[in-house]
């Protein structure tokens, strides 16, 4: 396979820092960084910082090599990281001034987004079989009525807001 636009970068970022480190190999070298990031949560006043870059930015370059990949797998895996993710931060945005209280929150929240990101656990992939797809259809027709009249509402606001901004054009 030929080499994508950026990857011979990357190698030699890798590459620049493993002499630099003194010939470490690259998977230790990348393994130190994590290790160096994950150390820095409870030790820093970065914590918040630190935990959502690592949350979203291994599983954010995991995903284009799912993508660029052809294996199916992988596509799901990811996507249904993101859909759990998305599911946590909603709670975390909601509840986040109670987890803030418990000591080591972002130790604890960096813990769980590894563990359901990292491709041995698929603990995403647990807790969607285990939790969310059950909910979803026991709740499929509720579910699906709310997200019609969201839309319906949706659309008849951008209706309205088309008109007041001398738009005029009406959509079906």
């Amino acid at each position: 396979m030929a080499n994508k636009p950026g990857q011979s970068q990357r190698a030699n970022l890798f590459d620049k820092l493993s002499k630099l480190c003194g010939n470490v190999q690259k998977k230790h070298l990348i393994q130190g960084i994590l290790a160096f990031l994950i150390l820095c949560v409870p030790l820093t006043n970065y914590d918040a910082l630190i935990t959502n870059f690592l949350g979203v930015i291994y599983p954010l370059f995991m995903s284009i090599q799912a993508l660029e990949s052809e294996k199916v797998d992988e596509d799901k895996q990811w996507l249904t990281y993101w859909l759990i993710f998305g599911l946590f931060s909603i709670i975390d945005l909601t509840f986040g001034f109670v987890f803030n209280l418990i000591p080591f929150y972002y130790f604890l929240k960096l813990m769980f987004l590894i563990w359901l990101a990292h491709p041995s656990t698929q603990g995403a992939t647990l807790l969607f079989y285990k939790n969310v797809e059950p909910y979803y259809r026991e709740h499929e027709k509720k579910i699906d009525a709310v997200a019609k009249k969201v839309e319906a509402k949706l659309k008849m606001g951008l209706q309205k807001a088309g008109e007041v901004s001398g738009g005029g054009s009406k959509q079906d």
